[in-house]
């Protein structure tokens, strides 16, 4: 338009599009509204900047063919429900850079086994397939994907986001 970088995809955006399968984001985009791509029951794939910062609430919530989105270092929060009923998504990477993942982020992702998070994190670590606060006192989310049938929780959790 007037060489104005996008900053951020508007809450609602494309919501409930049906036909969209592959999206590339333009560097320079910093946030990604709440319920953005909501609904887009046909995506597969995304390719999110490196310069991206916020995924918001919902933003991707029931793309239940998104099977990938790679997120970038430099990415801080990942909002609620962001990617809830993504249910090929198999094994997302957290990025150090990430501080907060809001409630029930990847609920309903069945195909999680497990979770890639940087070692570097000071936010949060792995066991197995749950995502845990650093600190250990907060269980995130457990990889929904995961066949055993026991979970067994570290007896330092206190909460379960």
């Amino acid at each position: 338009m007037d060489g104005t970088p996008t900053r951020e995809i508007a809450p609602n955006a494309y919501a409930g599009n049906t036909t969209v399968k592959e999206i590339i984001l333009p560097e320079g985009l910093e946030r990604i509204g709440d319920r953005a791509f909501e609904g887009c029951s046909e995506l597969r794939e995304i390719v999110l900047p490196s310069t991206l910062k916020a995924i918001g609430d919902s933003a991707f919530e029931g793309c239940s063919r998104l099977w990938e989105a790679i997120l970038p270092e430099g990415l801080r929060c990942i909002g609620s429900s962001a990617f809830r009923g993504c249910m090929r998504m198999d094994s997302p990477r957290i990025p150090k850079t990430v501080e907060r993942i809001g409630d029930r982020a990847f609920g309903g992702c069945l195909s999680i086994r497990s979770f890639i998070v940087d070692g570097c994190s000071k936010s949060f670590s792995c066991i197995g397939p749950a995502l845990i606060k650093t600190d250990g006192s907060t269980l995130v989310c457990w990889g929904a994907g995961d066949q055993s049938d026991r979970i067994g929780l570290p007896e330092f959790i206190e909460s379960i986001s």
